[in-house]
């Protein structure tokens, strides 16, 4: 009885262990079900706030591209509808003066044109470029193919006629409305436009003028890495190159000229002080010797050395010797040449001529003065 008891009571308890397991089981199942709802729901709903945000974004940008496009938008629309009468009036009008091919084509050519100067116009106004040659020549194409539609209606008299002309330049009239809303005038002044043109103007003169240097600073700029040298830079360098170490616009020639100026204005402001001769009769009154270096002229001693190697008589006797010095006698000279009369000889000898003797500079008559006034005193 014991054993059975025994049997019976182990079976129990694996029973019940068994129950106890198959709830922990079934627990952990339920658990980790109730995570798995959890999780898809937790996607369900990031899925939903994921497309409600991709749905404000594509209405914000809707919003953001309408208030920045939305007159580009009803601009294009309204062109379209302008522009689809107006070919069709066109083509009707030269359809009867042409063929059908070429009535297109014209048709297409003048609203083409209009719109290839009117997209033109904008690039320019947005680059800050003058626009005027665009706007005559969108306004003109615009105009012809008005005048065509209105005289194919009935003529300026038909009211219809007058709505054919304006689905003409209605086109062309608000996209240039569009266009200044958008840009406003250029972004360029007229101040900057003029110096613009200032600078190409200083550019080809540069050329112009100076061959050589804008040849060199072009070979310098070439040469040198993208950006970093400046144009004024490199014709600096290249200036120096040519006319040496001088400021870009003198050259050597100029700065002679300058020196040359310079030295005249000097003496002009400066001048060497005048010698006062006295009058005929008058008495002499004795100087003191002037500084005779200033004239750049030859002392007494040399004039009379050279005029002894050079044979000429006149000097000696035009200047007295100096005090207790004897005056050595004239070395007769030898001319040759002919004279009045035949050659010249022991019969026949030289005669003085007005301007023979050279004249003398203003030391040299100073000195030659003082030397006679010496040589009578004593």
């Amino acid at each position: 009885m014991s054993t059975t008891t025994d049997w019976r009571t182990e079976r129990r308890a694996d029973r019940a262990a068994e129950r106890a397991e198959d709830r922990a089981d079934r627990k952990l199942a339920a658990e980790e079900a109730r995570k798995d709802r959890a999780a898809a729901e937790a996607r369900r709903r990031r899925d939903r706030a994921d497309r409600a945000a991709k749905r404000a974004d594509r209405f914000q940008a809707a919003r953001t591209w309408f208030a920045s496009e939305g007159d580009t938008a009803f601009t294009i629309l309204m062109i379209l509808l302008s522009v689809t009468p107006a070919i069709a009036s066109q083509v009707g009008a030269l359809g009867g003066k042409t063929d059908e091919l070429s009535a297109v084509s014209l048709a297409l050519m003048l609203e083409l044109g209009a719109w290839s100067a009117t997209v033109g116009g904008t690039r320019a106004l947005r680059d800050g470029r003058p626009v005027l040659p665009y706007r005559i020549a969108m306004w003109g194409c615009a105009a012809v193919a008005a005048g065509i539609n209105v005289s194919h209606n009935g003529g300026p008299a038909d009211w219809f006629a007058l709505v054919m002309g304006a689905a003409s330049l209605a086109g062309v009239a608000f996209w240039e409305l569009r266009c200044v809303g958008r840009h406003g005038q250029s972004r360029r002044t007229r101040e900057q436009r003029a110096e613009d043109r200032a600078k190409r103007r200083h550019q080809r003169r540069r050329r112009k003028h100076h061959r050589p240097i804008w040849e060199s600073a072009q070979r310098i700029l070439s040469g040198a890495p993208y950006g970093s040298l400046t144009a004024d830079e490199a014709w600096a360098m290249a200036w120096q190159d040519v006319h040496g170490d001088l400021t870009p616009g003198r050259t050597g020639a100029m700065e002679v000229q300058r020196a040359a100026s310079a030295k005249q204005l000097h003496e002009a402001l400066h001048p060497r002080p005048a010698i006062v001769y006295p009058a005929p009769g008058a008495e002499l009154e004795v100087l003191p010797l002037p500084e005779l270096s200033v004239y750049r002229s030859e002392s007494e001693e040399a004039a009379q050395k050279a005029a002894e190697d050079a044979g000429n008589p006149q000097v000696t006797l035009q200047i007295p010797p100096a005090k207790n010095e004897p005056q050595k006698p004239a070395r007769k000279a030898r001319s040759i040449g002919s004279v009045k009369g035949g050659r010249v000889g022991p019969g026949n000898p030289p005669r003085r001529r007005r301007g023979d003797t050279p004249a003398y500079s203003t030391a040299a008559r100073v000195a030659a003065s003082i030397t006679a006034r010496q040589s009578s005193a004593a």
